[in-house]
């Protein structure tokens, strides 16, 4: 078996796994902002994605020489390159919608705090207003 396959085929079911991983993460910040909304949780969820796809990187630099052998070729005799990486490419589709529904959440979520906070201060301007003319 063709040594190069072997490196590729190892790296990418360790990213399918990483993936995996990481659309757990999105799926619970999706939770976090049904539930609550949580936005520290998202974003302490956040971080904890941002490292795996940070060893995914890691993972990507150490292959890149043998996937440029391998893109000469294109050997996979067992499927399972080409498997992975549609398997891989699923994934990463699936993370960016939820992680759009999770922006998107939290998006609503500010807008509803500055739209509370400028309600506020407009209440404040007006008990403070009132104040005035009666003391005036």
């Amino acid at each position: 078996m063709n040594p190069v396959w072997q490196q590729l085929a190892q790296a990418y079911r360790q990213e399918e796994q990483i993936y995996q991983q990481v659309r757990e993460l999105v799926g619970r910040q999706q939770q976090a902002m049904e539930a609550g909304p949580d936005p520290a949780e998202v974003l302490r969820l956040c971080d904890l994605a941002a490292r795996l796809m940070s060893q995914i990187a890691d993972i990507e630099d150490a292959i890149e020489p043998a996937k440029k052998q391998w893109e000469q070729s294109r050997e996979d005799p067992e499927g399972d390159l080409g498997a992975a990486l549609a398997s891989i490419e699923a994934a990463i589709g699936e993370i960016a919608r939820r992680q759009e529904a999770v922006q998107s959440g939290l998006l609503q979520y500010m807008q509803g705090r500055q739209q509370a906070v400028r309600e506020a201060r407009a209440s404040i301007n007006v008990g403070r207003a009132r104040r005035l003319y009666r003391a005036g």
